[in-house]
């Protein structure tokens, strides 16, 4: 069976789209080399193949790099301990080998938005920006806001706000720590071979752990 993470999402994606998933029929479960269905491979596969539905693409396609738009500021250097500009703040970046965007970014998104409820009702507010690029997680204070980037190579994860609240800052960890619990789970969890996650981390491989560093509240 899914585990409890893909279950969840599973249901919550069913109730977002109503009949119109009924469409969708997902391949046969993958079969190991011991004759076993291969559960990890089979969820991880449905979330590629419904992310494909949503962005036209589950994979990095060299033929499409020439077509690939920049980010513009969102990618600009990094200057001052992580400062972008007066307004915004990388807080880590997770280095990818490899990716499949459209699955991920659908993953992430029915997981950040089961997180709007978190520890209040109305707490957070997930949005995702017209060309799928980022997930703004809007504060209900409205003192600051986390952006979850995705370009190419990576995952970013920037502050917006000049003077976050002590309440925001507090929430924001649990939040992220939530999100790097999906990331390590995506990255390591389940018999999965490397070329079917929908990401893999650039060496050395202990990005999410630094992140962790970076993002606990104390």
């Amino acid at each position: 069976m899914m585990n409890h993470r893909q279950t969840h999402l599973t249901v919550l994606l069913t109730c977002l789209l109503g009949g119109s998933i009924a469409a969708f029929v997902p391949p046969p479960p993958p079969v190991s080399n011991h004759g076993t269905i291969d559960r990890g491979l089979a969820a991880g596969n449905f979330f590629d193949e419904i992310g494909k539905i949503f962005n036209g693409s589950g994979n990095n396609d060299p033929e499409d790099e020439g077509k690939k738009t920049s980010n513009n500021i969102l990618d600009a250097e990094i200057l001052r301990g992580g400062a972008i500009d007066e307004n915004t703040f990388r807080l880590f970046e997770i280095p990818a080998k490899s990716m499949k965007p459209g699955g991920l970014r659908l993953f992430l998104s029915l997981h950040l938005m089961g997180q709007q409820n978190t520890p209040n009702k109305g707490s957070w507010k997930a949005l995702q920006m017209e060309d799928g690029a980022a997930i703004d997680m809007v504060f209900h204070d409205e003192s600051g806001s986390l952006a979850i980037r995705f370009f190419d190579d990576k995952i970013a994860v920037d502050r917006l706000g000049k003077a976050p609240s002590l309440q925001y800052l507090i929430q924001e960890s649990v939040i992220l720590q939530g999100f790097l619990d999906e990331l390590s789970a995506i990255c390591f969890e389940g018999d999965v071979e490397e070329g079917n996650r929908l990401l893999v981390m650039d060496e050395p491989g202990d990005w999410i752990e630094r992140a962790r560093a970076t993002t606990s509240f104390s």
